[in-house]
């Protein structure tokens, strides 16, 4: 079979990983389109070169807005499709790609598979959840991280969570540093209702108010921000460009605990034994929560309890790739 990867941003290039080393060994064709929704090397560069992931075909869609951003790369996507004809397209996650890759599918009746598909965080505010409801809509096949997202499924599969598949390769293979909690809290925030003329300097004045150390990799969209209205840095927050995906590890395997709106940073902290604070009203990963590794809110404090174990397994399923491929062929 004829498979073609449509990918556009960091956590899609992680989601793709363990699926590309796979299909590398099992007689199949694949081949990798990036549509540029992340544009300069330390954002995807740096990601597609660690992770060794060969792109074939980059769209360049300019990225100005999300309107234009998705007729121009569906229509490159579209266009691409009807030269290549492959078999079978995996979209990833939820981002503008994802849109427009299962628009492209469904406009040249090509079918494709969506992998994290299911999670609902019940905000229809947020532009993350349309794209996951429209990606699950027009897919052919839905791929789940976890049990629970098949319940928002029509055609869903079980089959685990794709970085903690690549998580767990690393772990054997040594790469994982070892956890200690003597590191600075890692803060990520990039959420659109977070970097507003308002709700930033709030974010902004909790960590004045915390006062530790806080090491703060910057997203385009928060830098912009900050750019434009003037927003001042506490001291206590190093501001550092984008890290790299190893980088980030690295990291989570050494800092206190993660203040951030990143429901993927936020999936994974279990896997480093690491807590969640989490400036959000309403979360996807909910597990972690439940488990007592995410907390919402900006209550500092919470880092002050007893740090948590490690859960390696949370969303790990070991047979998760062998699963996507025989479903796909059972169509």
């Amino acid at each position: 079979m004829k498979f073609c990867s449509i990918i556009g941003t960091r956590p899609q290039y992680i989601k793709l990983k363990p699926l590309y080393d796979f299909l590398s060994t099992s007689g199949h064709q694949h081949i990798v389109v990036d549509t540029n929704q992340h544009y300069d090397y330390q954002v995807s560069g740096s990601f597609t070169d660690q992770l060794e992931l060969k792109i074939d075909h980059n769209l360049g869609a300019s990225n100005s807005t999300k309107a234009s951003f998705l007729g121009e790369c569906t229509d490159r996507i579209d266009k691409f499709l009807s030269c290549y004809t492959p078999d079978f397209v995996f979209v990833f996650g939820d981002t503008n790609t994802t849109v427009a890759a299962v628009m492209a599918c469904a406009s040249a009746g090509i079918r494709c598979g969506h992998i994290e598909a299911g999670v609902r965080c019940g905000d229809k505010r947020r532009p993350e959840e349309v794209n996951r409801i429209i990606a699950d809509s027009l897919s052919d096949l839905q791929f789940a991280s976890r049990t629970v997202d098949l319940d928002n499924l029509n055609y869903g599969t079980y089959v685990g969570d794709m970085e903690y598949a690549l998580l767990n390769q690393r772990e054997s293979a040594g790469l994982i540093k070892p956890i200690s909690y003597d590191g600075p809290l890692l803060m990520t925030i990039h959420r659109q209702e977070n970097v507003s003329v308002y709700r930033l300097p709030a974010i902004f004045a909790y960590c004045k108010k915390y006062g530790g150390p806080m090491l703060f990799p910057i997203h385009h969209r928060t830098k912009a921000a900050i750019d434009e209205f003037s927003i001042q840095v506490p001291s206590n927050v190093e501001v550092v460009d984008p890290l790299s995906y190893f980088d980030t590890l690295d990291v989570l395997s050494e800092c206190k605990g993660l203040f951030t709106d990143s429901g993927g940073l936020t999936k994974i902290s279990p896997f480093f034994g690491k807590k969640s604070l989490v400036p959000l009203e309403s979360v996807e990963w909910s597990e972690s929560f439940n488990c007592g590794y995410g907390h919402k809110g900006t209550d500092f404090e919470w880092f002050d309890q007893p740090i948590v174990p490690r859960n390696k397994e949370l969303y790990h399923c070991k047979y998760g790739c062998e699963t996507i491929l025989k479903r796909i062929l059972e169509l």
